[in-house]
Protein backbone atom coordinates (compact mmCIF):
# COMPACT_ATOMS: atom_id res chain seq x y z
CA UNK A 1 0.00 0.00 0.00
CA UNK A 2 1.42 3.40 -0.83
CA UNK A 3 0.57 6.70 0.80
CA UNK A 4 1.00 10.62 -1.01
CA UNK A 5 1.39 13.08 1.76
CA UNK A 6 1.43 16.30 0.53
CA UNK A 7 -23.21 10.99 -10.73
CA UNK A 8 -24.39 8.78 -9.35
CA UNK A 9 -24.92 7.60 -5.57
CA UNK A 10 -23.04 10.29 -4.23
CA UNK A 11 -21.58 8.48 -0.64
CA UNK A 12 -22.06 11.29 1.67
CA UNK A 13 -19.88 9.71 4.71
CA UNK A 14 -19.07 12.20 7.81
CA UNK A 15 -18.30 11.23 11.48
CA UNK A 16 -18.72 13.09 14.62
CA UNK A 17 -16.78 13.44 17.53
CA UNK A 18 -17.94 16.07 20.22
CA UNK A 19 -16.81 17.13 23.15
CA UNK A 20 -19.56 17.48 26.11
CA UNK A 21 -19.81 21.09 26.44
CA UNK A 22 -22.05 20.83 29.89
CA UNK A 23 -24.94 21.39 27.81
CA UNK A 24 -28.29 18.97 28.39
CA UNK A 25 -27.89 16.19 25.70
CA UNK A 26 -31.30 17.27 23.92
CA UNK A 27 -28.93 20.31 22.40
CA UNK A 28 -26.84 18.31 19.86
CA UNK A 29 -30.11 16.20 17.96
CA UNK A 30 -27.36 13.97 16.21
CA UNK A 31 -27.33 10.73 14.86
CA UNK A 32 -24.90 8.26 16.92
CA UNK A 33 -21.44 7.28 15.76
CA UNK A 34 -22.23 4.23 13.10
CA UNK A 35 -20.02 1.30 12.75
CA UNK A 36 -16.71 1.18 10.27
CA UNK A 37 -18.16 1.05 6.63
CA UNK A 38 -21.55 2.49 7.36
CA UNK A 39 -22.96 5.70 6.21
CA UNK A 40 -24.00 8.40 9.15
CA UNK A 41 -27.89 9.40 8.86
CA UNK A 42 -28.54 12.84 7.77
CA UNK A 43 -28.19 15.03 10.96
CA UNK A 44 -31.80 15.23 12.22
CA UNK A 45 -33.26 19.19 13.06
CA UNK A 46 -35.24 19.57 15.91
CA UNK A 47 -38.78 19.15 15.47
CA UNK A 48 -40.47 21.85 12.98
CA UNK A 49 -42.95 24.43 14.27
CA UNK A 50 -45.98 25.16 12.39
CA UNK A 51 -44.79 27.52 9.61
CA UNK A 52 -46.78 30.50 10.03
CA UNK A 53 -45.18 33.52 10.53
CA UNK A 54 -47.39 34.22 13.37
CA UNK A 55 -46.82 31.50 16.46
CA UNK A 56 -49.59 31.98 19.47
CA UNK A 57 -48.01 33.78 22.47
CA UNK A 58 -49.57 32.35 25.38
CA UNK A 59 -50.89 34.71 28.31
CA UNK A 60 -48.85 33.40 31.02
CA UNK A 61 -44.86 32.34 30.49
CA UNK A 62 -44.29 28.75 31.75
CA UNK A 63 -41.62 28.72 34.66
CA UNK A 64 -38.23 28.59 32.79
CA UNK A 65 -34.92 26.70 34.95
CA UNK A 66 -31.69 28.38 34.45
CA UNK A 67 -29.29 28.02 31.11
CA UNK A 68 -27.03 25.81 32.82
CA UNK A 69 -29.75 22.60 32.43
CA UNK A 70 -31.36 23.80 29.54
CA UNK A 71 -31.13 22.36 26.28
CA UNK A 72 -30.56 24.52 22.86
CA UNK A 73 -34.13 23.81 22.36
CA UNK A 74 -35.50 25.38 25.45
CA UNK A 75 -33.71 28.41 24.90
CA UNK A 76 -34.43 28.68 21.62
CA UNK A 77 -38.48 28.28 22.61
CA UNK A 78 -38.17 30.86 25.38
CA UNK A 79 -36.51 33.36 23.44
CA UNK A 80 -39.30 33.69 20.63
CA UNK A 81 -42.06 33.34 22.53
CA UNK A 82 -40.90 36.13 25.07
CA UNK A 83 -39.86 38.33 22.01
CA UNK A 84 -42.71 38.09 20.43
CA UNK A 85 -44.62 38.96 23.42
CA UNK A 86 -42.49 41.89 23.57
CA UNK A 87 -42.57 43.45 19.97
CA UNK A 88 -46.40 42.98 19.51
CA UNK A 89 -47.94 41.23 22.31
CA UNK A 90 -51.98 42.44 21.35
CA UNK A 91 -51.71 40.75 18.11
CA UNK A 92 -49.40 38.17 18.80
CA UNK A 93 -48.32 38.96 15.17
CA UNK A 94 -44.42 39.36 14.39
CA UNK A 95 -43.69 43.16 12.74
CA UNK A 96 -42.07 43.83 9.72
CA UNK A 97 -38.11 44.65 10.28
CA UNK A 98 -38.57 48.04 8.57
CA UNK A 99 -41.95 48.79 10.64
CA UNK A 100 -39.63 47.84 13.65
CA UNK A 101 -36.99 49.73 12.87
CA UNK A 102 -38.76 52.98 11.94
CA UNK A 103 -41.09 53.04 14.91
CA UNK A 104 -38.68 51.92 17.69
CA UNK A 105 -36.02 54.21 16.20
CA UNK A 106 -33.55 50.80 15.61
CA UNK A 107 -31.03 49.81 13.19
CA UNK A 108 -32.50 48.09 10.40
CA UNK A 109 -30.12 45.25 10.07
CA UNK A 110 -30.56 44.03 13.51
CA UNK A 111 -34.30 44.55 13.40
CA UNK A 112 -34.25 42.13 10.08
CA UNK A 113 -31.80 39.59 12.06
CA UNK A 114 -33.98 39.79 15.00
CA UNK A 115 -37.43 39.55 12.80
CA UNK A 116 -35.72 36.10 11.03
CA UNK A 117 -35.09 34.64 14.06
CA UNK A 118 -38.41 35.08 15.48
CA UNK A 119 -39.87 33.39 12.69
CA UNK A 120 -37.72 30.84 11.87
CA UNK A 121 -39.70 27.69 12.85
CA UNK A 122 -36.60 25.82 13.87
CA UNK A 123 -36.56 27.39 17.54
CA UNK A 124 -32.89 25.96 17.49
CA UNK A 125 -31.61 27.21 14.46
CA UNK A 126 -33.02 30.84 15.11
CA UNK A 127 -30.35 31.25 17.85
CA UNK A 128 -28.57 31.26 15.14
CA UNK A 129 -29.69 33.84 13.05
CA UNK A 130 -30.53 35.99 16.60
CA UNK A 131 -28.22 39.27 17.54
CA UNK A 132 -25.56 39.08 20.11
CA UNK A 133 -26.86 39.47 23.33
CA UNK A 134 -25.44 42.88 23.25
CA UNK A 135 -27.88 44.09 20.53
CA UNK A 136 -30.74 42.49 22.23
CA UNK A 137 -30.18 44.12 25.14
CA UNK A 138 -30.66 47.81 22.89
CA UNK A 139 -33.55 46.55 22.17
CA UNK A 140 -34.65 46.24 25.88
CA UNK A 141 -33.58 49.37 26.75
CA UNK A 142 -35.67 51.27 23.85
CA UNK A 143 -38.59 48.95 24.81
CA UNK A 144 -38.27 50.47 28.56
CA UNK A 145 -38.43 53.85 26.71
CA UNK A 146 -41.38 52.92 24.91
CA UNK A 147 -43.20 51.64 28.38
CA UNK A 148 -43.82 48.17 26.91
CA UNK A 149 -44.99 46.04 30.05
CA UNK A 150 -42.81 45.82 32.77
CA UNK A 151 -43.12 41.85 32.95
CA UNK A 152 -42.76 41.32 29.18
CA UNK A 153 -39.34 43.35 29.23
CA UNK A 154 -38.27 41.07 32.74
CA UNK A 155 -39.20 37.68 30.44
CA UNK A 156 -37.22 38.95 27.16
CA UNK A 157 -34.20 40.15 29.50
CA UNK A 158 -34.58 36.38 31.03
CA UNK A 159 -34.79 35.00 28.17
CA UNK A 160 -31.07 37.24 26.73
CA UNK A 161 -29.62 36.12 30.20
CA UNK A 162 -30.43 32.50 29.56
CA UNK A 163 -28.91 32.92 25.65
CA UNK A 164 -25.75 34.68 27.30
CA UNK A 165 -24.93 31.80 29.72
CA UNK A 166 -25.54 29.29 27.09
CA UNK A 167 -22.45 31.59 25.43
CA UNK A 168 -20.49 31.63 28.08
CA UNK A 169 -20.55 27.87 28.33
CA UNK A 170 -18.82 27.30 24.87
CA UNK A 171 -16.39 30.28 25.11
CA UNK A 172 -18.21 33.45 25.37
CA UNK A 173 -18.85 34.24 22.07
CA UNK A 174 -21.67 33.71 19.82
CA UNK A 175 -19.80 32.91 16.97
CA UNK A 176 -18.95 29.33 18.75
CA UNK A 177 -22.70 28.84 19.59
CA UNK A 178 -22.76 29.71 15.52
CA UNK A 179 -20.79 26.99 14.97
CA UNK A 180 -22.11 24.24 17.11
CA UNK A 181 -25.79 24.87 15.79
CA UNK A 182 -24.93 25.23 12.48
CA UNK A 183 -23.08 21.70 12.41
CA UNK A 184 -26.89 20.27 12.76
CA UNK A 185 -28.20 21.40 9.59
CA UNK A 186 -26.48 20.22 6.04
CA UNK A 187 -26.75 23.60 4.07
CA UNK A 188 -25.36 25.78 6.90
CA UNK A 189 -22.55 23.43 8.14
CA UNK A 190 -21.14 23.19 4.69
CA UNK A 191 -20.95 27.03 4.67
CA UNK A 192 -19.46 27.14 7.71
CA UNK A 193 -16.99 24.74 6.92
CA UNK A 194 -16.14 26.43 3.74
CA UNK A 195 -15.68 29.65 5.08
CA UNK A 196 -13.42 28.15 8.06
CA UNK A 197 -11.52 25.95 5.37
CA UNK A 198 -10.74 29.34 3.41
CA UNK A 199 -9.22 31.33 6.45
CA UNK A 200 -6.84 28.10 6.71
CA UNK A 201 -5.97 27.90 3.25
CA UNK A 202 -4.92 32.30 3.58
CA UNK A 203 -3.61 31.53 7.03
CA UNK A 204 -1.14 28.77 5.85
CA UNK A 205 -0.49 30.23 2.15
CA UNK A 206 0.95 33.72 3.94
CA UNK A 207 2.78 31.55 7.07
CA UNK A 208 4.37 28.73 4.18
CA UNK A 209 4.61 30.97 1.11
CA UNK A 210 3.40 28.45 -1.14
CA UNK A 211 -0.30 28.22 -2.74
CA UNK A 212 -1.19 25.70 -5.86
CA UNK A 213 -4.43 25.53 -7.55
CA UNK A 214 -4.82 21.91 -7.75
CA UNK A 215 -3.32 19.33 -5.94
CA UNK A 216 -4.58 16.15 -8.48
CA UNK A 217 -3.83 12.82 -7.43
CA UNK A 218 -4.90 9.55 -9.10
CA UNK A 219 -4.15 6.13 -8.27
CA UNK A 220 -4.55 3.19 -9.94
CA UNK A 221 -5.22 -0.34 -8.43
CA UNK A 222 -4.31 -3.68 -10.40
CA UNK A 223 -3.76 -7.38 -10.63
CA UNK A 224 -0.10 -8.34 -10.00
CA UNK A 225 1.95 -10.67 -12.14
CA UNK A 226 1.47 -13.30 -9.06
CA UNK A 227 -2.50 -12.41 -9.22
CA UNK A 228 -1.94 -12.64 -5.65
CA UNK A 229 -1.43 -8.87 -4.93
CA UNK A 230 -2.14 -6.06 -5.85
CA UNK A 231 0.06 -3.28 -8.08
CA UNK A 232 -0.36 0.73 -7.69
CA UNK A 233 0.18 3.21 -10.12
CA UNK A 234 0.28 6.71 -8.43
CA UNK A 235 0.36 9.86 -10.40
CA UNK A 236 0.61 13.25 -8.30
CA UNK A 237 1.10 16.50 -8.57
CA UNK A 238 0.41 20.16 -8.54
CA UNK A 239 -1.41 22.12 -11.39
CA UNK A 240 -0.06 26.50 -11.12
CA UNK A 241 1.97 25.60 -7.97
CA UNK A 242 3.34 29.71 -7.32
CA UNK A 243 6.19 29.94 -4.42
CA UNK A 244 5.96 33.36 -2.54
CA UNK A 245 8.81 32.41 -0.55
CA UNK A 246 11.35 31.06 -3.28
CA UNK A 247 14.64 31.73 -0.62
CA UNK A 248 13.31 28.33 1.24
CA UNK A 249 13.32 24.65 0.22
CA UNK A 250 9.62 23.34 -0.67
CA UNK A 251 8.35 19.82 -0.02
CA UNK A 252 6.43 18.67 -2.78
CA UNK A 253 5.09 15.44 -1.02
CA UNK A 254 6.77 12.00 0.08
CA UNK A 255 6.00 8.55 -1.56
CA UNK A 256 5.94 6.09 0.72
CA UNK A 257 5.95 2.17 0.75
CA UNK A 258 4.44 0.52 4.30
CA UNK A 259 6.61 -2.62 5.82
CA UNK A 260 5.34 -5.69 6.29
CA UNK A 261 3.17 -5.28 9.25
CA UNK A 262 0.26 -5.16 6.36
CA UNK A 263 0.90 -8.55 5.05
CA UNK A 264 3.00 -7.58 2.45
CA UNK A 265 6.94 -8.89 2.98
CA UNK A 266 8.77 -5.51 2.00
CA UNK A 267 11.06 -7.39 0.16
CA UNK A 268 8.20 -8.49 -2.65
CA UNK A 269 7.51 -4.88 -3.00
CA UNK A 270 9.37 -2.66 -5.21
CA UNK A 271 8.88 1.08 -6.15
CA UNK A 272 9.59 1.85 -9.81
CA UNK A 273 9.19 4.43 -12.69
CA UNK A 274 6.95 3.75 -15.35
CA UNK A 275 9.20 3.26 -17.98
CA UNK A 276 10.79 0.57 -15.59
CA UNK A 277 14.11 0.12 -13.22
CA UNK A 278 14.65 1.47 -9.84
CA UNK A 279 13.63 5.24 -8.71
CA UNK A 280 17.23 7.25 -8.82
CA UNK A 281 17.37 11.00 -7.08
CA UNK A 282 16.84 12.60 -10.36
CA UNK A 283 13.11 13.46 -10.04
CA UNK A 284 13.00 13.47 -13.96
CA UNK A 285 12.86 9.80 -13.79
CA UNK A 286 9.67 9.94 -12.16
CA UNK A 287 8.27 13.25 -14.19
CA UNK A 288 5.31 13.49 -16.57
CA UNK A 289 7.05 15.73 -18.82
CA UNK A 290 3.99 16.88 -21.19
CA UNK A 291 2.24 17.80 -17.78
CA UNK A 292 4.94 19.60 -16.44
CA UNK A 293 6.48 22.94 -17.01
CA UNK A 294 8.98 23.88 -19.53
CA UNK A 295 12.00 23.70 -18.85
CA UNK A 296 11.30 21.29 -15.77
CA UNK A 297 12.96 22.97 -12.60
CA UNK A 298 15.23 21.42 -10.72
CA UNK A 299 14.01 18.62 -8.66
CA UNK A 300 15.33 16.87 -5.79
CA UNK A 301 14.66 13.20 -4.94
CA UNK A 302 15.89 12.21 -1.74
CA UNK A 303 15.66 8.10 -0.10
CA UNK A 304 14.38 8.61 3.26
CA UNK A 305 14.31 5.18 4.61
CA UNK A 306 11.45 3.45 2.97
CA UNK A 307 10.05 7.33 1.69
CA UNK A 308 11.08 8.73 -1.14
CA UNK A 309 11.17 12.90 -0.76
CA UNK A 310 10.17 15.35 -3.33
CA UNK A 311 11.23 18.98 -3.08
CA UNK A 312 12.30 21.85 -4.43
CA UNK A 313 15.51 23.62 -3.89
CA UNK A 314 15.79 27.10 -2.32
CA UNK A 315 16.25 29.61 -5.36
CA UNK A 316 16.74 32.78 -3.46
CA UNK A 317 17.39 35.41 -5.97
CA UNK A 318 14.58 33.77 -8.59
CA UNK A 319 11.14 35.08 -8.56
CA UNK A 320 9.35 32.03 -10.21
CA UNK A 321 6.17 31.66 -11.70
CA UNK A 322 3.45 29.29 -12.08
CA UNK A 323 4.48 25.54 -11.84
CA UNK A 324 2.90 22.76 -13.35
CA UNK A 325 4.98 19.70 -11.73
CA UNK A 326 3.23 16.00 -12.05
CA UNK A 327 5.16 12.52 -11.43
CA UNK A 328 4.32 9.53 -11.33
CA UNK A 329 5.71 5.67 -9.98
CA UNK A 330 4.31 2.00 -9.19
CA UNK A 331 4.27 0.06 -5.83
CA UNK A 332 4.79 -3.39 -6.84
CA UNK A 333 2.52 -6.37 -4.70
CA UNK A 334 1.06 -2.87 -3.13
CA UNK A 335 -1.38 -4.92 -1.05
CA UNK A 336 -2.60 -8.48 -0.63
CA UNK A 337 -5.63 -9.14 -3.45
CA UNK A 338 -7.48 -10.82 -0.79
CA UNK A 339 -8.29 -9.81 2.89
CA UNK A 340 -5.94 -11.58 5.69
CA UNK A 341 -5.40 -11.24 9.49
CA UNK A 342 -3.58 -8.25 9.38
CA UNK A 343 -4.35 -6.94 6.25
CA UNK A 344 -7.86 -6.50 5.77
CA UNK A 345 -8.45 -2.95 3.56
CA UNK A 346 -6.84 -1.62 0.86
CA UNK A 347 -6.36 2.71 1.22
CA UNK A 348 -5.52 5.14 -0.83
CA UNK A 349 -4.86 8.05 1.30
CA UNK A 350 -3.42 11.82 0.57
CA UNK A 351 -2.10 14.19 3.31
CA UNK A 352 -1.86 18.02 1.97
CA UNK A 353 1.58 19.60 2.53
CA UNK A 354 1.32 22.95 1.10
CA UNK A 355 -2.06 25.15 0.69
CA UNK A 356 -4.24 24.21 -2.17
CA UNK A 357 -7.48 25.53 -3.53
CA UNK A 358 -8.54 21.97 -5.10
CA UNK A 359 -7.83 19.33 -4.37
CA UNK A 360 -8.80 16.13 -6.71
CA UNK A 361 -8.52 12.45 -5.23
CA UNK A 362 -9.15 9.84 -7.79
CA UNK A 363 -9.22 5.77 -7.22
CA UNK A 364 -9.52 3.59 -10.05
CA UNK A 365 -9.80 -0.17 -9.66
CA UNK A 366 -9.12 -2.89 -12.05
CA UNK A 367 -11.96 -4.49 -13.21
CA UNK A 368 -10.72 -7.81 -11.68
CA UNK A 369 -10.33 -6.59 -8.61
CA UNK A 370 -13.21 -6.14 -5.34
CA UNK A 371 -16.41 -6.37 -7.35
CA UNK A 372 -19.00 -5.42 -5.83
CA UNK A 373 -16.98 -4.06 -3.12
CA UNK A 374 -18.07 -0.23 -1.22
CA UNK A 375 -15.36 1.93 -0.61
CA UNK A 376 -15.45 4.49 2.34
CA UNK A 377 -14.58 8.12 3.26
CA UNK A 378 -12.27 8.14 5.88
CA UNK A 379 -10.92 11.78 6.96
CA UNK A 380 -8.45 11.86 10.42
CA UNK A 381 -6.48 13.93 11.53
CA UNK A 382 -3.83 11.29 12.77
CA UNK A 383 -2.14 8.43 11.44
CA UNK A 384 1.08 6.00 10.57
CA UNK A 385 1.77 4.93 7.34
CA UNK A 386 3.30 2.09 8.56
CA UNK A 387 0.40 0.93 10.79
CA UNK A 388 -2.71 2.69 9.09
CA UNK A 389 -5.52 0.38 11.48
CA UNK A 390 -4.03 2.27 14.47
CA UNK A 391 -6.59 2.97 16.68
CA UNK A 392 -6.75 6.60 16.64
CA UNK A 393 -8.23 6.10 12.95
CA UNK A 394 -11.36 4.91 14.86
CA UNK A 395 -10.86 7.38 17.53
CA UNK A 396 -10.01 11.02 15.81
CA UNK A 397 -12.19 11.11 12.51
CA UNK A 398 -12.80 14.58 11.53
CA UNK A 399 -16.49 15.55 10.62
CA UNK A 400 -16.32 17.63 7.58
CA UNK A 401 -18.70 17.54 5.19
CA UNK A 402 -16.70 15.90 1.84
CA UNK A 403 -18.30 13.39 -0.86
CA UNK A 404 -17.06 10.16 -2.41
CA UNK A 405 -18.49 9.90 -6.10
CA UNK A 406 -18.63 6.94 -8.56
CA UNK A 407 -18.15 7.78 -11.56
CA UNK A 408 -18.89 4.41 -13.85
CA UNK A 409 -15.26 3.41 -15.73
CA UNK A 410 -12.21 5.44 -16.92
CA UNK A 411 -13.96 6.28 -20.40
CA UNK A 412 -17.21 8.44 -18.57
CA UNK A 413 -15.11 10.00 -15.97
CA UNK A 414 -15.73 13.88 -16.55
CA UNK A 415 -12.72 16.18 -16.49
CA UNK A 416 -12.25 17.57 -13.11
CA UNK A 417 -12.95 21.95 -13.32
CA UNK A 418 -9.51 22.41 -11.37
CA UNK A 419 -7.74 20.90 -13.88
CA UNK A 420 -8.76 20.96 -17.30
CA UNK A 421 -5.66 18.52 -18.45
CA UNK A 422 -6.68 16.52 -15.94
CA UNK A 423 -8.96 13.92 -18.01
CA UNK A 424 -5.95 14.09 -21.03
CA UNK A 425 -3.45 12.76 -17.98
CA UNK A 426 -5.62 10.31 -17.22
CA UNK A 427 -6.07 8.81 -21.30
CA UNK A 428 -2.46 9.38 -21.56
CA UNK A 429 -1.72 6.62 -18.45
CA UNK A 430 -3.93 4.66 -19.68
CA UNK A 431 -2.37 4.41 -23.58
CA UNK A 432 1.83 3.91 -21.78
CA UNK A 433 0.22 0.73 -19.57
CA UNK A 434 -1.66 -0.12 -22.76
CA UNK A 435 -4.75 -0.40 -20.77
CA UNK A 436 -8.37 -0.11 -21.99
CA UNK A 437 -10.23 2.64 -20.57
CA UNK A 438 -13.50 0.39 -19.95
CA UNK A 439 -11.19 -1.58 -17.64
CA UNK A 440 -11.58 0.68 -14.39
CA UNK A 441 -13.78 1.63 -11.94
CA UNK A 442 -13.15 4.93 -10.90
CA UNK A 443 -14.18 6.95 -7.49
CA UNK A 444 -13.27 10.46 -6.57
CA UNK A 445 -13.35 12.60 -4.04
CA UNK A 446 -13.04 16.52 -4.48
CA UNK A 447 -12.41 18.83 -1.74
CA UNK A 448 -12.45 22.78 -1.71
CA UNK A 449 -9.80 24.17 0.86
CA UNK A 450 -8.59 20.62 2.32
CA UNK A 451 -7.01 21.06 5.24
CA UNK A 452 -3.43 20.65 5.82
CA UNK A 453 -2.76 18.11 7.79
CA UNK A 454 -5.60 16.01 7.27
CA UNK A 455 -6.05 12.20 6.24
CA UNK A 456 -8.21 11.79 2.93
CA UNK A 457 -8.58 8.85 2.49
CA UNK A 458 -11.13 5.91 0.16
CA UNK A 459 -10.15 2.73 1.51
CA UNK A 460 -11.93 -0.39 0.38
CA UNK A 461 -12.39 -3.91 2.44
CA UNK A 462 -10.61 -6.34 1.43
CA UNK A 463 -12.90 -10.01 0.26
CA UNK A 464 -12.09 -13.32 1.73
CA UNK A 465 -10.42 -15.44 -0.95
Amino acid sequence: MVRWTSSENALHIRWIFWAACGIDEQAYVLGPLMASGTKRKRLQGTERMPTSSSPSVPTQSPQVPEAGVLSLRQVGEHLQRAWIGLLDPGSGEIPRPTRLASEWGLDQTLCTRLIQALREPDVVFALRRLPSPVSLRVVLRVAEQRKVSGDRVSEASRAVENLDRLIGRLGGTKSNLDTLIARRVDHSREKVEQSAKQLVFRGMTNLLGVEAEASVIACFAFPSEDQKHVDELVVHGYHRLRRLRPELPLMLGTREMLPDAEGVDQSEALLESLQGGKISANGATTALLEFCTDPLPEIEVRADESRLLYALPAQPDQIGGELDLFFASMLRNADPRFATAEHTRARYAYIPQNPTRHLVLDVYIHEELWQGVEPELVLVRSGNAGAPDLLAHSLDRLDYVETLGRYGTSSSAVPCQAYQRQLELVNSIHDRMGWRRESFRLFRCEVKYPVIGTWYTIQFPLPVA
